[in-house]
């Protein structure tokens, strides 16, 4: 049974987040709330590896 404490927003929050650490294999830091990550820490896990292109030299000529 879920804990009537949690909101419906703690669940879909703790799936989402779940959904892409085993996606990804990325976690988050363990015993730090949500809310404290700073923004860098959320890019890196949130980020989609697959949405960054190769960057190709240009042509010098």
């Amino acid at each position: 049974m879920l804990n009537p404490r949690h909101s419906d927003d703690d669940l879909i929050a703790f799936t989402l987040i779940a959904i892409q650490s085993l996606t990804t294999g990325r976690t988050l830091p363990s015993g730090v709330r949500i809310d404290e990550l700073d923004a860098d820490t959320l890019v890196e896990f949130w980020a989609d590896q697959r949405m960054e292109r190769p960057v190709r030299p240009r042509d010098s000529r």
